[in-house]
């Protein structure tokens, strides 16, 4: 398959809709997915550091987050993977590194709602231990996810080209001439080419 790699699309993919529309959209997605993961990971880790809960907003939304964003981002996802299948080979890998910077931009705005939900200062949040954690990782949980989604793709577009595949309308004709001499062979030379009539009388 094409491969087309992020940095080299001129310009941002040139005409071609799958990197004007599809691709952006799916990378915000699926980094809205990852600023989710990044979220579970960091606070685990530093629960897992400083030994007990280290919340310090309210995160009884992330329930409904997750329930709406990893849906939607999956089936965006699946959506892209099969219009790359469906259109001749194309292929557009999503960059890690945008994605990175998307994944810890989701997760610093959510963490600032937060903080200022419950009325901490931007200073003390930025500090959380938490969410230093999260700016750390996020690029590997974006790289993690462009490296699925891409694994996902070529282990689908190899199960697809791996069968046969039939076109229509078959070209060619479908009625092929069989020439005189492979017909008199088959039916045991018994036939034969008849004379000229002008030989005949003759």
């Amino acid at each position: 398959m094409r491969q087309v790699t992020h940095p080299g699309d001129a310009p941002y993919g040139g005409s071609n809709p799958a990197l004007i529309i599809y691709r952006p959209l799916v990378e915000k997605l699926l980094a809205a997915l990852g600023a989710l993961v990044t979220h579970q990971i960091a606070y685990l880790l530093a629960g897992a550091v400083a030994g007990g809960n280290v919340a310090v907003t309210d995160h009884g939304h992330l329930s409904v987050q997750w329930a709406v964003v990893t849906p939607v981002a999956v089936a965006a996802a699946a959506l892209f993977i099969i219009w790359q299948l469906r259109s001749l080979g194309f292929r557009s890998n999503l960059s890690a590194r945008s994605m990175g910077a998307m994944v810890g931009g989701f997760f610093v705005v959510q963490e600032l709602i937060e903080g200022f939900v419950s009325g901490r200062s931007a200073v003390a949040t930025m500090t959380h231990p938490a969410i230093l954690i999260g700016i750390a990782i996020a690029p590997i949980v974006a790289w993690f996810i462009a490296r699925l989604l891409s694994g996902v793709t070529e282990l689908a577009a190899r199960f697809v080209t791996g069968r046969p595949s039939l076109t229509f309308p078959l070209s060619g004709p479908r009625l092929v001439p069989v020439p005189v001499s492979v017909r008199s062979q088959v039916v045991g030379g018994r036939s034969r080419p008849r004379a000229p009539p002008s030989r005949l009388r003759s």
